[in-house]
């Protein structure tokens, strides 16, 4: 199944592309490990005073 890793951090980046995972477990992993990459990336943008937060769905552009 496909899922789709959407970011809000300030602005909202919804993803149109996602991943083919086999389970749950799968997605879990990959969404903590693209959100680890994400933040480490992050530079001061992080400390901006603005939420970030990381929805996965089942759907493109944030439904699903």
């Amino acid at each position: 199944m496909r899922y789709y890793f959407n970011v809000k951090d300030g602005a909202i980046h919804l993803d149109f592309e996602g991943l083919d995972l086999d389970d749950l477990a799968s997605v879990r992993q990959e969404a903590i490990k693209s959100a680890g990459e994400m933040l480490s990336g992050s530079g001061d943008h992080i400390w901006a005073g603005e939420p970030w937060r990381m929805w996965v769905t089942d759907g493109p552009g944030g439904g699903g």
